[in-house]
């Protein structure tokens, strides 16, 4: 062989190494650049996420404080507390429903008061079943309901020249204590029910049949009052008084006695209402 052929072909296998070299480094390149992006768009996706998340948390805090929790008290959970009371022995009993303890006492409104304390931080259900509870209530707490099994009067309501009733029958709070309010809704409270009960006051100079702490600070927000019946209450007192609230709705709210509502708003700077009446009726008693 020819020492120019020699290197003709040494020259060609040098050539052919430069350009496969060539073509590895920039298909490398190509790759690299292509990772590059990718990470790029991999790290802006992750921050897109972050940002949804935040944005979700953002809403769902906004979401609480506008509407209050979410209520863990659906119609389908369980009862938290049942109270009874039992004619025989003058006592009144409460069950939990989550750990079925029992506790009793001759006090209705120290042993609502226990059940209530006893209750879940995020709400919670205290039904009175039907009877007579000798008493009052303060409630504190928000998220809560309070239900009894439905309130009638012992004359029938609502046809046309019959007289109010003179006693009430169902679930019933009997107020013997002068100058009690039948339920007394203490400080600002959120997302509390109250429904199908009788409030029926057994001596004079009452207080009212469901109240606030009637200041001027801020009350009630997002409650529910329905099925409810208010009887006797005195001339100086009224069946429901609010003050500086929002969004409250009143369902099937009845009385007989004093005034039937006294709402107003006296906090500076806070327009009250955004409520709801349906079906309420007053009579007024007394002269």
């Amino acid at each position: 062989m020819s020492k120019g052929l020699v290197f003709s072909i040494i020259a060609i296998c040098v050539i052919a190494s430069v350009g496969i070299g060539m073509a590895f480094s920039t298909y490398n390149s190509v790759v690299g650049q292509k990772e590059s992006i990718i990470a790029t768009q991999n790290s802006q996706i992750d921050s897109l996420n972050q940002q949804i998340d935040d944005h979700n948390a953002t809403i769902r805090i906004l979401n609480s404080t506008i509407h209050g929790p979410k209520n863990v008290t659906s119609p389908e959970s369980s009862v938290t507390y049942t109270i009874w009371h039992d004619a025989q022995s003058d006592d009144y009993y409460a069950k939990n429903g989550i750990t079925d303890d029992t506790y009793h006492d001759g006090n209705f409104t120290q042993l609502f008061n226990m059940a209530l304390d006893d209750l879940p931080s995020e709400g919670g259900v205290i039904h009175l079943k039907t009877g007579v509870y000798k008493g009052w209530i303060i409630i504190d707490r928000d998220g809560m309901i309070l239900e009894g099994e439905g309130v009638y009067g012992d004359v029938p309501t609502g046809i046309p020249d019959n007289p109010p009733p003179t006693s009430l029958k169902g679930t019933v709070l009997q107020v013997t204590t002068p100058e009690k309010d039948g339920i007394h809704i203490k400080g600002q409270r959120y997302s509390v029910q109250i429904k199908d009960l009788g409030i029926w006051f057994t001596r004079p100079n009452t207080g009212n049949g469901i109240t606030d702490d009637m200041d001027q600070n801020y009350h009630l927000t997002y409650c529910t009052f329905s099925g409810i019946m208010i009887l006797d209450h005195d001339k100086s007192h009224y069946a429901i008084q609010m003050s500086n609230f929002l969004h409250l709705t009143f369902n099937e709210i009845r009385a007989w006695g004093g005034p039937f509502i006294n709402l107003y708003c006296n906090k500076e700077g806070f327009q009250a209402g955004n409520s709801n009446f349906y079906n309420v009726y007053g009579y007024i008693k007394y002269d």
